[in-house]
């Protein structure tokens, strides 16, 4: 495994350039992988040279949003636990995050790391980590 802070723009892109993976993250379907020049602190996960785990820390209107995704192939085998500690390590204050309600992994992940749901829709729960 490597991990790869302050990953390009172009390293980023090719995470979600296969169809398995294009799709699946809601964050890069409204805005441009130049985004990822905003942020707080990113990092990109590779397992055997190929980009497999994403996740950031974005400041927006004053909040601090997290951001993970992993290759469905990658799922459910500890990295997302990897992503959340590097993501956390670096924050500075409170964070929120939106996942659906269908995701139950990602839930217990931000759950097991000490989010918790602060609003709800139809679709999705809003969870926030107080910062100590």
């Amino acid at each position: 495994m490597k991990i790869v802070t302050s990953p390009s723009k172009s390293q980023v892109k090719d995470l979600f350039s296969t169809e398995d993976n294009s799709n699946t993250f809601r964050y890069f379907h409204t805005r441009d992988f130049s985004c990822i020049e905003n942020h707080l602190f990113t990092v990109l996960v590779y397992e055997k040279d190929k980009p497999i785990g994403y996740g950031h820390l974005d400041p927006e209107d004053g909040i601090t949003w997290l951001g993970i995704y992993l290759s469905p192939n990658y799922r459910s085998k500890g990295y997302g636990k990897i992503i959340m500690g590097i993501l956390l390590s670096h924050a500075k204050n409170d964070i929120q995050l939106t996942v659906d309600k269908t995701n139950m992994g990602a839930v217990t992940l931000y759950d097991n790391f000490g989010f918790v749901i602060t609003n709800e829709n139809e679709n999705y729960y809003t969870m926030e980590f107080k910062y100590v």
